[in-house]
């Protein structure tokens, strides 16, 4: 009775999780229009994003205006009370106090949501409610219980053992611990554009109104696709930083809690579901306690997922997890399938991560090629990605045009050598195109799919070093890294080189945790002072010795990741050539 129970509060807990994901999914895919309103001289004056540009709306001074904007399809009479925080049309309306949410970036001004799409949201919440239906029908038709379904999320062999409250309680003093040093700048804007999000306004209107064309910031706020905006924000409700409520702090603790908690779990995942694999595919022979927390610890991934809080550890996850269903020993058709899914969630949840597509396809290539049948898995992969790009540039293409005029975007082109006049050669892309060219050379059809698995982690971990090695990298990539890290950590026997092979990636963080960004001795701002790398880099600014440290810094940190490209890159061949050997043998 216990059991039956506990199995119905499973389902409905899955099945308001789900209502919340359609819910807020719909309106990244047909939003609402949102006007971006602040005074100007005595007056307010609204803007709103349209095909070219933006359009100015001025209000009277009894809080009239119109709004037009031929992207959103919008030719509304508005009228606007601030000081009450209401509006009126002819469709519902909503005002946000930015300021409530932002209050260092966003000072007296407020996203007024005119919802237009009602009938259209309305519409694609019952589409996909329905489609649930016909998901649950079949199931039961099928047998095909939660239990099942959750193992397309997780991989466990039954050489390992379940955690124990010891474990749990080890792994909350760690999280704890990591406020030694205090979250990373990025934090405040993160979480607060995650409340805007969950409070009905869309972001990106308002950062590419605020931050690109009307006010030319040079960084935005939250310049990541909706994937991840929406994984990230339904856990982040339990901050309450949403309207009415806007319950934020100074230091953001408990949006800082929840993004620590949803991290380490996914680390905690990764570590777990490529140990198990590992057992069963007889790369391991027993599972190691100490490997894992060495492995968790690993301070290049620790340091930017746990204590800098940064959000790629969900495409580490998608991307990790969806290949390891995708070619786990016999797997069910429906792991493989939810495992394409996810993979394709993951290299789209940043534009960036869209380099880690090709070592993907290369994968469905060599699995066609072996054997026809996975070409429905490859169409899935496919399908999921060229969904995500058109909902970004065709469907919600305000998405896309916040995106595209993202200045970190441009960093690509930055690296270049130079022929002659007018003719370059993009460091970056030669070099990406280099190594994923000499990758896959190694390949042969008799590949298993275990060295699959592990050749495209290697390989992708590789990209992204090399990626970071060409251009201004931002910290949160390396993320990316950490199935290589957990395939060469749990492989290796030796105390000495584990433990080199661990400390070592430290050193790519040397332009971090030396600096301003990421300053180590961040954690006297809680006492209201400046950490002392904060401190030097502000008073050498521009000056000769501050320009020589942060060159150096930034060379031990390129030469480090390059280090790692080679070293990944070279697992890979050694995993590739043992087939060969054994072939010949």
């Amino acid at each position: 009775m216990k059991q039956k129970k506990a199995g119905l509060w499973q389902r409905l807990a899955l099945l308001l999780l789900l209502e919340l994901v359609f819910f807020y999914l719909v309106q990244l895919i047909v939003p609402s229009c949102n006007v971006l309103v602040e005074k100007v001289d005595n007056r307010y004056v609204g803007y709103v994003n349209d095909r070219e540009g933006y359009r100015k709306i001025t209000f009277s001074d009894e809080g009239k205006g119109r709004v037009h904007s031929d992207l959103y399809h919008i030719d509304e009479a508005v009228e606007i009370d601030i000081p009450k925080e209401t509006a009126s049309a002819s469709v519902p309306v909503t005002v946000l106090n930015l300021e409530k949410l932002h209050p260092y970036t966003y000072q007296g001004m407020y996203d007024v949501v005119i919802h237009n799409s009602i009938p259209k949201q309305v519409g694609i919440f019952l589409a996909l409610n329905i489609c649930l239906a016909l998901v649950l029908l079949f199931a039961k038709k099928k047998s095909y219980t939660l239990a099942q379904f959750a193992t397309c999320f997780y991989y466990r062999s039954k050489k390992q053992k379940p955690w124990t409250k010891k474990q749990w309680t080890l792994l909350g003093i760690i999280l704890l611990i990591s406020f030694v040093v205090a979250p990373g700048v990025d934090l405040p804007s993160i979480t607060r554009m995650m409340s805007q999000f969950a409070s009905g306004g869309d972001i990106y209107q308002i950062q590419n109104l605020r931050e690109i064309e009307v006010h030319f910031f040079e960084f935005n706020s939250y310049p990541y696709n909706p994937v991840m905006l929406l994984l990230y924000a339904i856990p982040n409700l339990l901050s309450f930083g949403f309207a009415p409520i806007y319950l934020q702090t100074a230091s953001l603790w408990l949006p800082a809690v929840i993004l620590k908690v949803c991290n380490a779990l996914m680390m905690r995942e990764m570590v777990l579901s490529l140990e198990g694999y590992m057992l069963d595919c007889g790369m391991l022979e027993t599972a190691s306690k100490t490997k894992f927390w060495q492995v968790f610890l690993t301070p290049l991934v620790f340091y930017v997922a746990i204590v800098y809080i940064q959000l790629d550890a969900l495409p580490m996850y998608l991307l990790g997890e969806g290949l390891l269903q995708l070619l786990r020993e016999n797997g069910s058709k429906k792991n493989q399938a939810i495992g394409s899914v996810l993979a394709a969630l993951g290299c789209f949840c940043k534009m960036q991560n869209l380099m880690m597509a090709p070592a993907c396809l290369l994968v469905y290539f060599v699995l066609i090629w072996q054997r026809r049948g996975e070409l429905v898995n490859a169409v899935l992969f496919l399908g999921t990605l060229v969904l995500g790009i058109a909902n970004v540039y065709v469907i919600n293409p305000s998405i896309g045009i916040f995106l595209s005029q993202n200045k970190q975007s441009d960093r690509i082109w930055f690296s270049v050598f130079q022929y002659v006049q007018g003719v370059y050669l993009y460091i970056t892309l030669f070099a990406l195109i280099l190594l994923f060219s000499l990758a896959a050379l190694h390949l042969k059809s008799t590949v298993s799919r275990s060295e699959l698995l592990f050749g495209a982690l290697l390989l992708n971990a590789a990209i992204v070093l090399l990626f970071s090695a060409t251009i201004l990298a931002t910290p949160s990539v390396y993320i990316l890294t950490f199935p290589a890290f957990v395939y060469l950590l749990l492989r290796e026997d030796d105390a000495l080189r584990r433990l080199l092979l661990w400390g070592f990636s430290a050193l790519i963080l040397a332009d971090v945790v030396l600096m301003r960004i990421g300053d180590i001795t961040s954690a006297v701002s809680y006492f209201g002072h400046v950490g002392f790398f904060t401190q030097l880099e502000q008073s050498m600014a521009g000056t000769e010795e501050g320009i020589k440290i942060t060159s150096s810094l930034m060379t031990i940190a390129k030469t480090s990741m390059v280090l790692y490209t080679i070293l990944f890159y070279g697992e890979l061949k050694t995993l590739f050539g043992k087939k060969a050997e054994e072939a010949i043998n």
